[in-house]
């Protein structure tokens, strides 16, 4: 199941970066002071108990009955139920009532194939989670950070003018306005990023990583999405002078992904420039932060930068990755070639590795079909059918399957719909030229 819940019982714990005798403001809390950490919960509304656990626990309905039980708390291949996460929230309660403050690090959302969220599911979810949280502990400060689940579509973030709706959207329709003190809910607006102090010499900073994430191809590009280097430094420098203790929490940690074979080279979690950047400043400031926590990864594990004199690097190369979002048509090629290969080759019934390695495939087609349409340009007049781009991108789950549908078959039987090759020709006279100097405008339908 995905889904990870602990609790550290010391904060002079071993999560201080690797400087030798730091001299280190005094503590601000009691000697055995406790604080929960919540992240990836994944929480799943299609969970059924008797679903098939090879396709996320959901029930087909051609299946009157199913034997197997996937049980109350649910099952290591599907997400969480919504059983589990409340019965989490009453144990942490249980176990410890008084803790702290609680860090909340993202991935509310399931990873489910079956369903296509829009943003007020995604608002509707957290504010679900946000109000069990704020009912169990109504007295402790709980800060939470974005992650890329709690995105729609997955693993984007924009910087531009939508931005800032998006980010109002989590304070008042996911309900964090009773989380985040409100001095700084306009530096939340401006980048989903913000600081807490906690008490007198101690500061927790919520970073927003998804700006960084290397799936993020609306970011890859820029060398400070959101201005968050730099307020994040200038924070910084203010916590050091102040001589604060600094808790950096977020949902992707720097580094590398360490699921991988031997001898495999492993993916940045974040764009090459922006690790890099990330870590210069950890290097810098690291006197004042003594600790740094995040979820996605989905496992309890240290990760350790090699210091040298140039800056915080981690040993080895970066490897430039492929964005998740990409309009390569050999890449989509590929992928829908080695679907094919599954489909015929494989009896999906008797093959669970077939089973889930195609559902890997389909989710990754439909990610792109989400961010292609994501970017339709509204600007553009429609073509022959009079269908907006604005009426697309606000279409429903079932619609955007049939587009899948209707796209995935182009693609094997190598045509195009006879509609989508009609385009209306508009000629442009060009200025102080003669009416034989005309510019060609083609528009197509939003579809093609």
């Amino acid at each position: 199941m995905e889904f990870e819940i602990y609790v550290t019982h010391r904060y002079e714990s071993h999560f201080c970066p690797l400087i030798p005798k730091l001299d280190l403001p005094k503590w601000p809390f009691k000697e055995n002071s406790t604080f929960w950490h919540i992240t990836d919960t994944h929480v799943d509304q299609n969970y059924s108990r008797s679903g098939n656990a090879l396709n996320m626990c959901h029930k087909n309905p051609n299946i009157r009955r199913n034997n197997v039980d996937n049980g109350l708390y649910g099952n290591f291949l599907c997400d969480s139920p919504q059983y589990l996460i409340n019965a989490t929230i009453l144990s942490m309660k249980y176990i410890q009532p008084t803790p702290d403050f609680i860090i909340w690090t993202g991935d509310n959302l399931p990873h489910s194939l079956d369903f296509i969220p829009d943003w007020d599911v995604t608002f509707e979810a957290i504010r679900n989670t946000t109000f069990m949280l704020r009912s169990s502990f109504p007295d402790i400060t709980i800060l939470p950070s974005i992650g890329n689940h709690d995105t729609f579509p997955p693993n984007i973030l924009p910087t531009d003018t939508s931005a800032n709706n998006i980010y109002k959207g989590y304070l008042e329709k996911g309900g964090w306005k009773d989380l985040i003190i409100e001095n700084q809910w306009p530096t939340f607006v401006q980048g989903g990023y913000y600081s807490h102090l906690l008490k007198s010499g101690f500061r927790i900073i919520s970073l927003n990583t998804i700006l960084w994430y290397s799936p993020n191809n609306l970011t890859e590009k820029m060398p400070d999405p959101g201005n968050q280097f730099r307020w994040l430094e200038g924070l910084l420098k203010n916590s050091s002078r102040l001589s604060e203790k600094v808790y950096i929490i977020g949902h992707v940690p720097p580094g590398y992904y360490n699921r991988v074979n031997p001898g495999q080279k492993s993916d940045s979690t974040f764009h090459p420039q922006h690790l890099e950047s990330y870590l210069k400043l950890l290097l810098k400031y690291s006197p004042v932060i003594v600790g740094q926590f995040y979820g996605h990864l989905h496992m309890d594990m240290f990760q350790v930068f090699q210091y040298d004199t140039e800056g915080a690097v981690p040993r080895g190369k970066h490897k430039k990755t492929r964005p998740a979002f990409t309009n390569d048509s050999q890449d989509l090629q590929k992928l829908l070639a080695k679907r094919e290969h599954l489909l015929q080759s494989h009896n999906l019934n008797d093959n669970t590795d077939a089973r889930i390695e195609l559902n890997k495939i389909n989710a990754e087609i439909k990610r792109k079909l989400l961010y292609a349409i994501q970017q339709l340009d509204f600007k553009k007049s429609p073509g022959p059918d009079g269908i907006h781009g604005q009426f697309i991108v606000n279409l429903g789950s079932c619609a955007t399957k049939r587009f899948l549908h209707i796209f995935n078959l182009s693609w094997k039987l190598g045509r195009l719909p006879r509609q989508w090759k009609t385009a209306i020709v508009v000629p442009i006279r060009k200025p102080n030229k003669d009416a034989s100097c005309m510019e060609a405008i083609d528009q197509l339908q939003s579809l093609a």
